[in-house]
């Protein structure tokens, strides 16, 4: 492992030696501010402050190092998370292990978010090396200086998440793919062993195979002398590929080899792939995907035609667009921002430098004037903490859930209310959270195990046991209440309503505009 990190680090380190130094100030700006977000984010208090990823993710782990130390594999591989890969908490495990063995949850958190800095930097450098062999120095430092003012660069909230790994092994299969890489040359099964690391880190990435299956079906189609060349030589490939994503999927996630894995692997699938709010994503992929097609085919053209000025204009029209939406800025769209400039910058190639410089000042501009905002709003409450709606929120729940709380206790809140745990005097792992919908399940013993049935809770207590809340904590303000677009609106509002008319066991003891927090009557069992 010290071996391949080391050859890592000469590869990216001899890519970066061939940068201008003005895409050298840029990328070491991105890693120096993304870095100090992961320092100063990673504090006791902040941990609890903004997102929910740092409790989420800590919690995994606790409870995958507790397996270890308690020799208990079932609780080890209950992580939940089966749709990111095994290996990726394993590795985040292996750094961060003695910090969790002293409960130093602040380094944690940090090596967590440094290491989706790696790869958020890394995979501006894989789109540099491609740039750099399309356009001119100039022009590749002004697609950079687009692709790097997206909010998505400035989004502390998603650094605790495998997608910004996940998108890195895309981009570098797509890197692979575009040096000329021959049909069954090394870095042709490179490329494709990149992408299987990348769908068995975060299963969402087989979104995107069909950007890699044109570009191997496209120089099968080159190589081959004839329509039964092609077809076996596309069979055999993709019968090899199969195999091999098969082999690292299985390697990245061993527990689907167990029936009860493979049967929890599915169910969070089906779940992930059932959401109407992900389906979103699927349908800009397809979107992109036939102008991704065209752009590479005319890679190697030298005529600039009409149906070259349609594909460009409809690709920076739809740039524009995805920008102003807000489906677009979230970190399931990380791979599609890096293809939409790439499309774009393929289908500026042949154009005049003149003609390039203009279209990119322009977008460039039209980003940074989208995202000027929300950098400054970034900064201000992520780095100097310039919140003071959260400050009293995290001041008054915490003081009011402390006049009668024990470590023993559990706590229901929505994800990203703010909460002071350390003063609490509570495990992480006690702290439950309302994600996407607020069921009875959340609050009912009944409801919750009639949710997970199939995998027999009731009789596997190391896996996801029903734990009765002492507190309920919901911020009015979530999505989840307020979106009427949301498949589970309905039956969310539903919940809350029951919950203030006492349908469980609850009563209201605070409440704002913003903040309700429920209080069991007890006893608790």
């Amino acid at each position: 492992m010290f071996e391949m990190l080391q050859k890592s680090y000469h590869f990216f380190k001899k890519q970066f030696e061939s940068f201008t130094l003005t895409d050298k100030i840029m990328v070491a700006l991105l890693l120096a501010l993304n870095t100090l977000f992961c320092v100063l984010k990673s504090s006791p208090i902040t941990i609890s402050f903004y997102e929910m990823d740092s409790y989420s993710f800590l919690q995994k782990l606790i409870t995958m190092y507790e397996g270890i130390i308690e020799f208990n594999p079932v609780k080890h591989f209950s992580y939940g998370y089966y749709n990111y890969g095994y290996a990726y908490f394993l590795e985040l495990l292996v750094l961060s292990f003695p910090f969790l063995a002293t409960k130093q949850y602040a380094v944690v958190v940090f090596i967590g978010r440094f290491i989706s800095v790696c790869a958020m930097v890394g995979s501006v450098i894989l789109m540099q090396r491609i740039l750099h062999s399309i356009l001119k120095p100039i022009i590749v430092t002004l697609v950079l200086a687009t692709l790097i003012l997206n909010t998505l660069f400035f989004m502390p909230s998603i650094l605790f998440y495998p997608d910004w790994i996940m998108a890195f092994f895309v981009i570098l299969a797509l890197y692979y793919q575009l040096k000329e890489a021959k049909v069954n040359s090394k870095l042709f099964w490179i490329s494709l062993a990149s992408f299987g690391l990348a769908v068995g880190i975060k299963f969402q990435a087989l979104i995107y195979a069909p950007f890699l299956i044109g570009l191997v079906s496209w120089k099968c189609w080159n190589e081959a002398t004839s329509l039964k060349t092609f077809l076996k030589s596309l069979t055999i490939v993709a019968i090899k590929v199969f195999f091999l994503w098969s082999a690292l999927f299985i390697l990245i996630n061993p527990f689907v080899l167990h029936p009860k894995g493979l049967v929890a692997f599915s169910h969070r699938f089906e779940e992930n792939i059932t959401r109407s709010d992900k389906s979103i994503y699927v349908l800009l992929s397809i979107v992109i995907l036939p102008i991704f097609y065209y752009a590479f085919y005319t890679l190697k053209k030298q005529k600039v035609s009409v149906t070259k000025h349609s594909m460009l204009g409809l690709s920076v029209l739809l740039y524009c667009f995805y920008q102003v939406n807000h489906y677009f800025v979230t970190k399931y769209n990380i791979v599609l921002l890096f293809l939409s400039i790439l499309i774009i910058a393929i289908l500026l190639k042949e154009y005049k430098v003149i003609f390039q410089k203009i279209i990119l000042t322009v977008l460039c501009l039209f980003t940074f004037s989208l995202n000027i905002n929300y950098i400054k709003e970034s900064i201000n409450q992520k780095v100097f903490f310039k919140n003071n709606t959260k400050l009293d929120q995290i001041t008054d729940i915490t003081k009011i859930v402390a006049t009668d709380i024990s470590p023993s206790d559990h706590i229901l809140m929505t994800a990203g209310t703010p909460i002071n745990y350390l003063e609490l005097g509570l495990p992480l792992t006690h702290i439950h959270f309302v994600m996407g919908s607020f069921l009875p399940y959340h609050i009912e013993e009944a409801a919750f195990y009639g949710k997970w049935k199939k995998f027999d809770l009731k009789n596997n207590p190391n896996i996801k046991p029903f734990r009765e809340k002492k507190y309920i904590i919901i911020n009015k303000q979530d999505q989840i209440f307020t979106n009427k677009d949301n498949s589970s609106y309905k039956k969310t509002t539903e919940t809350l309503t029951q919950l203030r008319q006492s349908k469980w066991n609850y009563g209201t003891i605070y409440e704002t505009s913003e903040i309700i927090i429920f209080k069991n009557k007890g006893p608790l069992k």
